[in-house]
């Protein structure tokens, strides 16, 4: 991509996967980045409204959303966070605001599911917190789902048909990391907990492909660490645990993910932990291929 990043989310919208914003080299981003994985090709998109890092994504409706996010190095809260659109299906050439958040969020989560945008954890002026909201598309309302068990930023998530898996994180009680996996009903709108990861998790990735939930990458700001480790459990059998997979080409923390086709895609992110993250900066993108 043209600007090495971490610290990003992404967004998949038919085939080609979108991140925006997020830490360079010493700087904060505004630049979106378009990887087609057809082609394996980086493209330019619209530019975010302002420069923002740790800004969740998530695409559906034909558009690409993007919410909340830090202003300026290192976590300067953006006090002014938005969720905004970008209408890849009406062929925009410009973010436009949807509405205001709540309350200003930052290393949250967000993705799309049933006609809403759903934002999970993250932090608020400092704050862990371990809201789930629900913002409807369709009527421009905002709610709030049972909260997350467990308050956590730093975390992934990942989406099947019925639910929502919220994967490690930090927080002041957590720590710098957590192995800690829970599950959410969209349904029933209630939380299940499942086995703890096998290696601590903040900063990495998780998808859903064939059934099976995946964990990859991140970093332990203690050790600093950044792993290539890469394991997955079968949602349907729970108690055969945790599989090795095989690992990341690299170890990478703070990069953006989505699977296409039965590929977990891997963009950006930074090779080195913590403080030394914006001299570590990446831009390419790694393929991991799921037995």
């Amino acid at each position: 991509m043209s600007d090495a990043r971490s610290e990003i989310y992404a967004a998949e919208l038919g085939g080609t996967i979108y991140t925006a914003g997020g830490i360079g080299f010493f700087r904060t981003l505004s630049t979106c980045a378009a990887f087609d994985t057809r082609s394996q090709t980086f493209n330019p998109c619209p530019d975010l409204p302002r420069s923002l890092h740790h800004v969740a994504m998530a695409a559906g409706e034909g558009q690409v959303f993007a919410s909340g996010g830090y202003t300026s190095l290192p976590f300067n809260q953006d006090e002014d966070g938005a969720v905004f659109a970008l209408a890849i299906d009406r062929g925009a050439e410009r973010w436009e605001e949807l509405a205001k958040l709540p309350q200003p969020l930052g290393q949250h989560t967000m993705v799309y599911f049933g006609g809403a945008l759903w934002l999970v954890g993250g932090d608020s002026r400092g704050k862990t917190v371990a809201t789930l909201r629900r913002y409807d598309l369709a009527t421009g309302i905002w709610g709030e789902r049972a909260p997350m068990p467990t308050a956590r930023n730093s975390h992934a998530v990942a989406t099947d048909d019925e639910r929502l898996y919220v994967t490690g994180g930090r927080s002041a009680t957590l720590g710098g990391h957590s192995t800690v996996i829970e599950a959410y009903d969209f349904a029933s709108d209630s939380w299940q907990t499942l086995p703890d990861a096998p290696y601590p998790l903040a900063g990495h990735g998780a998808a859903v492909v064939g059934g099976r939930l995946h964990v990859f990458g991140g970093e332990n700001l203690d050790t600093a660490e950044v792993f290539v480790r890469h394991v997955s459990i079968d949602l349907a059998a729970l108690e055969s645990g945790w599989r090795e997979e095989a690992p990341l080409p690299e170890p990478r923390h703070g990069f953006a993910t989505a699977a296409v086709d039965g590929t977990i895609w891997v963009l950006g992110g930074g090779k080195r932990a913590g403080i030394r993250t914006p001299w570590s900066v990446t831009g390419t993108a790694l393929a991991l291929d799921p037995q």
